[in-house]
This record gives structure tokens, sequence and C-alpha cells, in this order.
């Protein structure tokens, strides 16, 4: 069915009186009414109630998230799931580098993948015109490093005709145990050091190099 033949089925079957379903109508407005129920119970009306003894840890520099969920995904037994704004494969997440080469983003998924771990990505698909994320780039190097790495691009603008919001979630989630939260973005110009140098100061010495 075309597009056009398919949008007009829809309008003539929201006029079709015979296509309406109050039960469907009525299950959807019980639901809603439960929902809201239970959201006045909650403080500032949340979906969910506040959870206490949680083991929650927080984040500030880039330094010790990357270096958290390197640990957390090393440890992936099952899957691992991440969405990012931007996520960059040669992002080294322990460093220096020389250190630890096995810790690049993409040695890590392809190592785990080979395990047999199942890895889900969406990343944002930029508008080209408007930023250089090279999430093609992103896609393209991990889907080729293992049949378990799935990347997905989102939204297609040209498409859906989407140009005014983008995926900006940033989380890991791994085995469905372990999660990470928040604002970092696994990608480059977010490894920093509780220090916040401007630049390495170690010399001639490309070893001890941090940020490259």
């Amino acid at each position: 069915m075309s597009f056009f033949a398919n949008l007009a089925a829809q309008v003539e079957s929201f006029f079709d009186p015979s296509c309406y379903d109050e039960t469907k109508d009525e299950t959807k407005d019980d639901d809603f009414i439960e929902q809201q129920l239970a959201a006045e119970e909650h403080r500032y009306d949340s979906f969910a109630a506040v959870r206490h003894d949680a083991q929650v840890k927080y984040f500030v520099d880039g330094q010790n998230y990357c270096w958290a969920v390197s640990e957390a995904i090393a440890h992936a037994q099952e899957c691992i799931y991440i969405e990012d704004w931007w996520l960059t494969p040669e992002l080294y997440m322990r460093r220096p580098p020389s250190k630890y080469p096995e810790f690049r983003l993409d040695r890590l998924l392809k190592r785990k993948a080979d395990e047999g771990v199942k890895i889900y990505i969406v990343i944002y698909k930029e508008v080209e015109l408007a930023l250089t994320l090279d999430s093609r780039h992103t896609k393209d190097t991990l889907q080729s490093l293992s049949e378990n790495i799935i990347v997905l691009r989102h939204p297609d603008h040209n498409l859906g005709g989407t140009f005014f919001w983008s995926h900006h979630e940033k989380f890991v989630v791994v085995d469905n145990r372990i999660a990470f939260l928040g604002g970092i973005d696994l990608c480059f110009g977010r490894w920093d050091t509780h220090g916040h140098a401007l630049a390495d100061f170690n010399g001639n010495d490309p070893e001890s190099e941090l940020f490259i």
C-alpha cells in the first residue's frame, strides 16, 4: 500500500464509528488513572517511589567515570547497552594509553563481543550540515568488529523531517544489573582529571601522554 493510500485509510477509519473501540479507550483511561494515583504517593509526583539503601555512586570527572565504565564492560557476561549523543570508537578509557592499549573502547567492545556478549548501541544521527560527529564512522567501525555488535543511528532526518531534537541520552547498562546515567558521552573531549590540566606536562615522554 502506498503512503497516500495508507494515509487515506487511516483518515477514513478515524471517522468510521464502527472502528471506535470504547473498551480499548476505557482500558487506557483505567491505566492512566492508576498511574496518576500511584504518582500522587511519590515525591514530586514521580512514577517511581523513593528507594532506600540503593548502591549509587556519582562521578564528576571523565577519568573516574571512564575507568568505572571500562571495568563494568570488562566484566560483562551477557549484554551491554549504550546510548550516546556522540561515541568515539578510538577513545582510550584508561590513561595513559601506552599503559592500557587494550582499553581503547573499540578493542574492549570487540573483546567482549568475541566472548559472546551482545552489544546494542544507539547514537544520534547528526544533521551533517551542522555537526561533524561522524556517526557513520562510529557505526561502520563498530559493526565491522563483530556480528554481536549492533549500532543504530537515529533519527533519520530526511525521511522523518526531524531537525529540532537530538538523542542526548547518555547511559551504559551492563547485564541489566549495573547502569551509568548522566551527562558524559564516550567520546573525544570528555576524559578529564580532577586537576583539569590544559595540556600534558610530561616533557618529551610520549609514554606518559594522557590527552591524545
